[in-house]
């Protein structure tokens, strides 16, 4: 599968990071919906699933 990617954005940190529980919420990486908890990034609404926050080291890089 080819490499899915991102939405430009600044350079953020994982405090730039929201976490947020919306069942429609799609992961910007893997394109997969995830039911429990996303990490939304507050500059350019990026998010990140659970298994792709831990996949990136709990920074959310991007």
């Amino acid at each position: 599968m080819p490499p899915i990617k991102s939405k430009p954005c600044l350079p953020c940190s994982a405090d730039d990071f929201t976490q947020i529980t919306v069942a429609t919420a799609k992961c910007d990486l893997c394109n997969k919906r995830d039911k429990r908890t996303m990490k939304r990034c507050n500059t350019c609404s990026f998010q990140l699933c659970g298994g792709c926050t831990i996949k990136s080291g709990n920074e959310g890089a991007h």
